[in-house]
């Protein structure tokens, strides 16, 4: 990171964090939603599932112990094998769960059928999906009103990703589906914030940033940008790096933070954080050699 002291969060740069928007999307698809806040999992022993006569949603949820290795050695083919196993079964989290493997794989048109199958039984986090490949031609033919059609229904319904989607579509423009609204961008990037969406913490307090004019409010705004991070946002957590490498703006320097976020970013495939690591890897090497 030392020889990137130059990198500032600056316009050119938040104009670069959004043409990198496609590689947060691909995030999405390939994140697993484990043992959340919920707590289906405190009273569940996954060791006691017999597989042979398991219910769909146990096999499914020995599957998620298996895959972090909760009250069970960890073991991400099994866990593969046992959400494929229930999702066979038609249990929509599993099929969800698969989806993502398959995502993970590169077998992009198989986690889109997955996702499909999973949206019909009526899993919100499916159907958001199935949204995002309709609107990027993810594993099936590119379809912006089918895309966005979704994305709309379901900010109907207070989905705090949709809303966040729907906010850029609504800054934006989305071709002849939806004309710019500066005002209800606000209002639905605001909605989709007080929801929890981590996108929508990344952009408000970028946004903040931008404008702060003291340390604190620079704090501030950079404190709901680390929320961000936390809830997995790829942006959020590149831009952290940055931030804590540098130590600036109120926030103290620290290496092992940066280093953290960095690494998290740069395996998502986050295009800035690629370059960051990669221009690292030449200097590192090049002053090897120059040794």
């Amino acid at each position: 990171m030392q020889n990137n002291k130059d990198v500032k969060i600056n316009q050119e740069f938040i104009d670069e964090l959004y043409k990198s928007a496609l590689s947060i999307v691909y995030n999405e698809l390939k994140s697993h939603w484990l043992l959340g806040d919920t707590n289906e999992f405190d009273e569940f022993e996954p060791e006691t599932v017999v597989l042979d006569n398991a219910s769909a949603y146990d096999i499914y949820r020995r599957a998620c112990c298996e895959y972090v290795g909760y009250k069970i050695d960890e073991n991400e083919r099994d866990a593969e094998k046992h959400w494929l196993k229930a999702s066979e079964m038609n249990e929509p989290n599993a099929i969800l769960e698969y989806s993502v493997c398959l995502f993970e794989q590169l077998k992009y048109e198989e986690g889109f059928k997955c996702l499909q199958k999973a949206s019909k039984l009526g899993s919100p986090v499916a159907i958001f999906r199935v949204a995002l490949c309709y609107l990027n031609g993810i594993g099936c033919k590119e379809d912006s009103n089918k895309g966005t059609s979704l994305i709309k229904l379901l900010a109907s319904k207070d989905d705090a990703n949709a809303l966040y989607f729907y906010s850029t579509m609504l800054e934006y423009g989305n071709g002849a589906e939806i004309q710019v609204d500066k005002k209800g961008a606000e209002e639905a990037l605001n909605k989709a914030l007080k929801l929890g969406s981590a996108f929508a913490k990344t952009d408000v307090g970028l946004k903040a940033y931008m404008k702060a004019k003291t340390s604190e409010e620079k704090v501030k705004s950079l404190q709901l940008v680390e929320e961000g991070a936390g809830d997995g946002d790829i942006r959020a957590m590149c831009i952290m790096a940055i931030i804590y490498a540098k130590g600036e703006d109120g926030i103290e320097q620290n290496i092992e933070k940066s280093h953290k976020y960095l690494a998290l970013s740069y395996d998502a495939g986050f295009p800035i954080a690629v370059k960051i690591v990669e221009e690292a890897k030449k200097f590192i090497k090049k002053a090897s050699n120059n040794n």
